[in-house]
């Protein structure tokens, strides 16, 4: 049975599938509750104003967001909270976060770092953070980058460039993370197309990449349904 638990596009489930963090409205407050639709609500963040969850670190304990302002204006920060209240909610990057854009915080699959960009310098640029001390921060994107996002194994980081091209970094991960020199790997469909930036997410081992492209207006294209899909996966050519 199917559960509306948030308002499209802004829900984020847990790794293991059991609960999700959303959101109602456009500038509300998060949320987390189970994933079936059962029990309680719980708030993601105590207090006014809102605030949009990003993503979920990969053992559950930690979700990363921006904070709004009840009027809806965007407050430059990037919060950690702890769904099971563990811990209380606190600032982890402060400034240089103006750029309306969201999915720009990431949790390393270790969660040790946790990758964002900023855009202090005049252009947003990608860094790694420490986490949960955040003493230590490195620049990743040498000219400029948006929407960063780990490989499985931590070892290598995406990110948009400002010219639509998706670059890879390679990443030796750990408590002392270093990084490699961006490359290209190839150019991205019209990201000015779809608000600015574009969407796009890679499987697990970075071999392959679902991209966001935009639909010329006045075109129709077809939604296909692929049923009976496990008995598919079993057959052989």
């Amino acid at each position: 049975m199917a559960q509306k638990l948030g308002a499209a596009g802004e829900g984020r489930l847990s790794t293991d599938g059991q609960q999700m963090v959303c959101k109602r409205s456009a500038n509300g407050p998060g949320f987390v509750k189970s994933s079936s639709g059962s029990g309680d609500e719980t708030p993601l963040v105590e207090g006014p104003g809102g605030n949009y969850p990003e993503d979920w670190s990969l053992e559950g304990k930690f979700i990363s967001y921006f904070h709004f302002t009840s009027e809806g204006q965007r407050i430059p920060a990037v919060g950690m909270a702890s769904p099971a209240g563990e811990r209380p909610a606190t600032e982890f990057v402060f400034g240089g976060l103006n750029t309306p854009m969201f999915g720009s915080s990431r949790f390393s699959p270790d969660s040790r770092w946790v990758a964002y960009q900023n855009d202090e310098s005049g252009r947003p640029e990608i860094f790694v953070r420490s986490f949960p001390e955040h003493e230590t921060t490195l620049q990743i994107s040498n000219a400029g980058g948006l929407l960063p996002t780990w490989r499985r194994d931590g070892k290598e980081l995406f990110y948009v460039a400002p010219d639509g091209r998706l670059m890879s970094v390679d990443i030796v991960p750990g408590a002392k993370l270093s990084a490699g020199t961006p490359r290209p790997l190839f150019a991205m469909s019209a990201p000015k197309a779809v608000g600015d930036f574009a969407l796009y997410d890679v499987t697990p081992d970075g071999q392959r990449f679902l991209v966001m492209v935009p639909v010329v207006h006045g075109t129709s294209v077809p939604i296909n349904l692929v049923l009976n899909w496990p008995e598919e996966l079993g057959r052989k050519p």
